[in-house]
């Protein structure tokens, strides 16, 4: 029995090394976890600086800045003529200097009507528009749209020129403030209508259906076709 104790004690001392150089192997593979995870950390740190020192650098910079829109500078945005046979009896803006009325009238026919013009958007500045509408319904809060405390005049425009800066669109101060027209009609006002409903003038407006003009009772002028038809029977249901 007494023979036998040094024997065990060298099992148990062999174990207890193992379990010791077991414990060091572990030990050293938590360091490295912990040398990792504090590295990631650290990198991670590091990005968010780098994110933080390009926002506070574009805060401080701020959008490229649009000149403000004179006619002087930029030109009429919105421009008309008559069709042959017809004359201008009257005109007046309904958003200045985005949107005019025109009372037209044509002696032959006895007729008066009421012409809407809006500044004529090129292919280039149509495309442009095209994008732009549906990455703003991407971005804006669903809240924007039902939300009638919001300033959302604002919001739209702050995003609107935060898209042309991202996506880098090119775009002269002309072209810019006719797209602007357009994205403001639709987002904040009645789409196509808009400039209907804009005028005080009005005291009736009426749509017979797709592919027909819309018709207006005017102060002045009583009953008058105007110029806008919807082509689309969702255009009427939305």
């Amino acid at each position: 029995m007494i023979m036998l104790k040094p024997k065990r004690l060298r099992l148990r001392g062999k174990e207890q090394d193992d379990q010791e150089q077991e414990l060091e192997q572990e030990t050293e593979k938590l360091e490295d976890y912990e040398k990792e995870a504090l590295e990631a950390i650290e990198e991670v740190k590091q990005k968010e600086e780098v994110i933080k020192a390009k926002r506070e650098k574009k805060k401080k910079i701020g959008l490229p800045k649009r000149k403000e829109y004179s006619v002087e500078e930029h030109g009429e945005l919105v421009e008309y003529s008559p069709p042959v046979g017809w004359s201008v009896i009257e005109e007046y803006w309904l958003l200045e200097p985005y949107c005019k009325a025109f009372i037209i009238y044509n002696e032959e026919e006895q007729e008066y009507r009421y012409q809407v013009v809006e500044p004529r958007l090129d292919p280039y500045e149509t495309e442009v528009y095209g994008h732009l509408s549906v990455l703003l319904k991407e971005r804006l809060e669903e809240k924007f749209f039902e939300d009638e405390k919001v300033a959302k005049e604002l919001i739209l425009k702050e995003t609107f020129d935060e898209l042309i800066d991202a996506v880098g669109f090119e775009l002269e101060d002309r072209s810019y403030y006719k797209i602007w027209y357009y994205i403001m009609r639709d987002f904040l006002y009645y789409d196509k209508i808009t400039p209907l409903m804009l005028d005080s003038m009005l005291e009736d407006i009426s749509c017979n259906g797709v592919e027909k003009y819309m018709y207006i009772f005017h102060r002045n002028y009583t009953n008058l076709r105007t110029n806008i038809i919807f082509d689309d029977p969702d255009e009427l249901d939305s």
